[in-house]
């Protein structure tokens, strides 16, 4: 069985330095539906120009990334806790709909705030659950699928996570991949991910800070819970 420590090793990722650049369909998701909130965090908390490049250079990025973590793992259904915009819904179904399969992508969020833009090119790829992940697992469940990678970036508060981990854990294929957002000390959910991490492989990753110019770390698990 593949496990974390061979996709660090064997993958690569000199496309993450500040400069590089990335395939077009990835960036133009990420200026469409996420660059324009986050120049607006920019532009609240007075960040500096080279903090602003390094947060964008890692946000911009982050899709291919995930996605890249979703193919060395040979992954096929996708949950994510967290719509927004869409910028990380929208970068999974385009992966999908390029790679010509018949996988889902599920996504829930208790507001409906997508891109317009975006929507009419992936409905046939994703399906949007306006809830919490109680709504989602039920909706996986009716459709009788399975998940293989979840990227969880909900609420911040303590329990948060917890809560979205045993709403979703019958909703686990047997070699599922999870990735946690926001695995930062200054949020609530903070210790209690550090407590799950102990369970099951795990490796934690910065791809830089926020548009906020604070520091943003990746929690990423193999394994089921």
């Amino acid at each position: 069985m593949k496990k974390l420590a061979d996709f660090f090793e064997n993958s690569e990722f000199s496309y993450l330095n500040v400069g590089e650049k990335i395939e077009k369909h990835f960036n133009d998701i990420w200026e469409e539906a996420y660059k324009p909130s986050q120049l607006k965090k920019v532009s609240e908390n007075g960040i500096s120009e080279n903090i602003k490049n390094e947060a964008f250079n890692g946000l911009s990025k982050r899709g291919k990334f995930l996605c890249q973590i979703y193919d060395y793992f040979e992954c096929k259904n996708i949950a994510e806790v967290g719509t927004a915009e869409g910028y990380q819904f929208f970068t999974f179904c385009d992966h999908i709909k390029k790679r010509k399969s018949k996988n889902k992508v599920y996504t829930c969020d208790i507001r409906d705030v997508r891109n317009k833009n975006l929507l009419n090119q992936y409905k046939e790829f994703g399906t949007f659950v306006q809830g919490t992940s109680k709504e989602m697992s039920e909706k996986i469940i009716s459709d009788n699928e399975k998940i293989d990678f979840y990227w969880i970036d909900g609420a911040h508060h303590n329990s948060a996570v917890i809560t979205d981990i045993i709403r979703l854990a019958k909703t686990q294929s047997k070699n599922c991949i999870w990735v946690f957002d926001d695995y930062n000390e200054r949020f609530g959910i903070f210790e209690e991910l550090k407590f799950i991490s102990s369970f099951n492989e795990n490796y934690i990753i910065s791809l830089g800070p926020t548009a906020s110019g604070k520091p943003n770390n990746m929690l990423i698990m193999r394994g089921i819970f």
